[in-house]
């Protein structure tokens, strides 16, 4: 995303040139191919994102479940990110440090609850997920104890924290269900393991993309030159067709004109075929070069212009393509 933006923002700003063009939408299109055609991007690979998925398996779509987080740090806002990009909406943020709830509070809409979070908070959440760095428990027992009896229903606990913030005794009260840090350890290895798998498929597509993007950088590096060819040649047609018209009758003209155009697009296609064929073999721009002075007027300057264009293979004020 973050490269998308850049060279977007870039291309803006007339900071890229017909190579640079190519190569980054070349680039975009590749990484689109390999999410879409491969498992490389499935499977959470991180604690956050791990627990994230286990949430869904237990309470499905999450888009109106309530959300206590506890902790507002690494962990903490890289959980919430996860919960909001999964539909969360409802939240509490419990921090020690109020500012650093209030700001996580902020980003997500949510709002603060005391450190540690109170009873009337625990009876509030569908799912409570801690992630501090305090050396004693955060929840215990007798409160999650006394939260489910006021209010019946499943009830989940993720504790990412080490040591542990919520008192594992928990697992043993109807419609709870408490997971650990250690508890994610082989679902992360697991997605792990697959996207190894993945990979191999990914560096095909790579390789394909890049194959395609050198076949068009050889080709397009006499570029120069066949603007020149055609030019030439087109200016030749219009000055013959001009000279000799009146030649042909006046109903004539057009079928004449349309002769000379097809006339000229086999000859111009067939060098231009030449051209690109020779680019490929071993990167030799010796007959674009030959090429360049043989169709060259008196004008030294356009054939020194075309000439260096070749030697730097593109010019960096060639318009950007479009996707």
């Amino acid at each position: 995303k973050q490269i998308k933006e850049a060279y977007y923002s870039a291309r803006e700003h007339n900071s890229t040139n017909r190579v640079l063009n190519r190569v980054f939408l070349k680039a975009i299109e590749c990484g689109k191919n390999i999410r879409h055609r491969t498992g490389i991007s499935e499977g959470a690979v991180s604690v956050a994102s791990a627990a994230v998925q286990l949430a869904e398996r237990i309470f499905g779509a999450l888009t109106n479940r309530n959300v206590l987080i506890i902790g507002a740090g690494e962990t903490g806002k890289l959980s919430a990110k996860y919960f909001k990009a999964a539909g969360v909406g409802n939240w509490r943020i419990s921090n020690r440090t109020v500012s650093k709830a209030d700001s996580l509070a902020e980003l997500y809409d949510g709002k603060v609850a005391n450190f540690p979070p109170g009873k009337e908070d625990i009876v509030w959440a569908d799912l409570i997920l801690s992630a501090t760095s305090s050396p004693d428990r955060v929840v215990k027992y007798e409160e999650i104890k006394s939260a489910v009896h006021r209010q019946p229903g499943i009830k989940l606990f993720l504790d990412l924290a080490v040591p542990r913030d919520i008192d594992p005794k928990i697992k043993d009260i109807p419609n709870i269900y408490i997971y650990s840090v250690d508890d994610f350890k082989d679902l992360v290895q697991t997605n792990l393991d697959m996207r190894q798998g993945e990979i191999v498929r990914a560096k095909k597509l790579v390789e394909k993309h890049t194959a395609e993007f050198t076949q068009w950088y050889r080709e397009n590096r006499v570029a120069p030159i066949i603007k020149q060819l055609q030019e030439v040649l087109e200016g030749i047609r219009q000055s013959e067709l001009n000279n000799n018209i009146h030649r042909f009758k006046s109903e004539d003209h057009e079928q004449l004109d349309k002769f000379s155009r097809s006339l000229m697009r086999k000859v111009t296609s067939l060098m231009i075929a030449n051209l690109k064929r020779s680019s490929h073999e071993e990167d030799d721009l010796s007959l674009a070069r030959a090429v360049t002075i043989a169709l060259s007027a008196e004008d030294a300057k356009t054939v020194n212009e075309v000439l260096e264009k070749l030697e730097h293979e593109f010019s960096p004020e060639s318009p950007p393509e479009t996707t």
